[in-house]
């Protein structure tokens, strides 16, 4: 029923979290002592929901929900070798519970213990993380090194799970929203001359020049991602560009999330590329945040894309990166 991939991640984190006791000084954890139902019924609606969000652009989950998916989880990694029976969790406007229930003699001979944790989901450059306050088990709480490495093994393990995708959470008492997107672009990255703020400054100017791409950028939710630390190389299309698209075309890739952030990472590579840099690139291939590379060639002064797409302005300088603007948006063929 589960992907073995967040079977592994899930397993992994809380086994880092009984490794690191030895660095936990005494202490309790005041965690929520109410329970919730787990159900088979529950994980399946949990997964269901977090797999549409591909389709829908979001997802909400109950606290049974994330409590009986979290469980099934676990239990599909029970075994010898496993030392978790259980998770619960409890969702609150401003922080996120986990109880995992372990196995008798994991922690202290003839008991069944328990591992709280307590932290915030955050968002840190579009990517979904867990900041976490505290930890305790078996009456220990966690100090700050341990915590913060429990922390830090969760957060390799999200974003290995979600990479480079653009999320907004909201957290409420029983429900946890998750959407992808970043709604509209901050006013601080107006402000910065970051790649985010020059798009933004090119669509007030006098005759904008990026309003689409602009539109685009807010569906996807990368106005986080543009104005992070980077390096990045953009490869911006034009309005003209946009709208020299097939009729149709661009109304249903607005339409998409997914499809957005798709052809937007292809215009994106991942280090600083100034114009000197691509042409010494000539007949490489180079790969793009998507995945699928840019072929690049050069026609006497002429830097071309994927063989046709010409770039017509070099070397915009932001503080996280380049932007070179081309005449045709770049489609990637899956």
């Amino acid at each position: 029923m589960l992907p073995n991939v967040m079977r592994k991640s899930l397993v992994v984190s809380l086994f880092t979290l009984m490794l690191l006791l030895s660095a936990c000084s005494a202490g309790a954890l005041d965690a929520p002592a109410r329970e919730v139902e787990i159900s088979d019924a529950a994980a399946l609606t949990a997964q269901d929901n977090l797999f549409g969000i591909f389709a829908t652009g979001e997802a909400t989950l109950t606290e049974a929900e994330l409590s009986s998916f979290l469980t099934r989880l676990l239990e599909a990694n029970s075994g010898a070798g496993q030392p978790m029976e259980s998770v619960v969790a409890w969702i609150e406007p401003s922080s996120l519970h986990l109880r995992a229930t372990l196995k008798e003699d994991v922690l202290l001979p003839g008991q069944a213990n328990t591992a709280d944790l307590v932290g915030q989901l955050v968002l840190v450059d579009g990517q979904l993380q867990l900041e976490l306050a505290q930890a305790a088990a078996a009456g220990l709480v966690f100090g700050d090194t341990a915590l913060e490495a429990v922390a830090n093994q969760i957060n390799e393990n999200l974003a290995a799970l979600l990479p480079a995708l653009p999320l907004t959470i909201a957290q409420e008492t029983g429900l946890l929203s998750i959407a992808l997107g970043g709604g509209d672009m901050p006013a601080a990255a107006a402000d910065a001359e970051t790649i985010a703020g020059i798009v933004v400054a090119a669509t007030e100017a006098e005759t904008p020049e990026f309003t689409t791409l602009l539109q685009a950028v807010e569906v996807a939710g990368f106005a986080q991602l543009l104005s992070g630390e980077g390096p990045y190389t953009v490869f911006a299309p034009t309005d003209a560009a946009f709208a020299a698209l097939p009729p149709g075309m661009l109304d249903r890739l607005i339409s998409s999330v997914i499809s957005t952030q798709a052809v937007l990472q292809y215009h994106v590579l991942d280090g600083a590329y100034m114009a000197a840099d691509v042409v010494a690139l000539d007949g490489q291939a180079v790969p793009t945040l998507f995945g699928a590379p840019l072929s690049i060639s050069v026609d006497g002064e002429t830097v071309l894309i994927n063989g046709t797409i010409q770039v017509v302005q070099t070397d915009i300088i932001a503080s996280n990166g380049v932007i070179h603007v081309i005449d045709t948006v770049l489609v990637p063929e899956r």
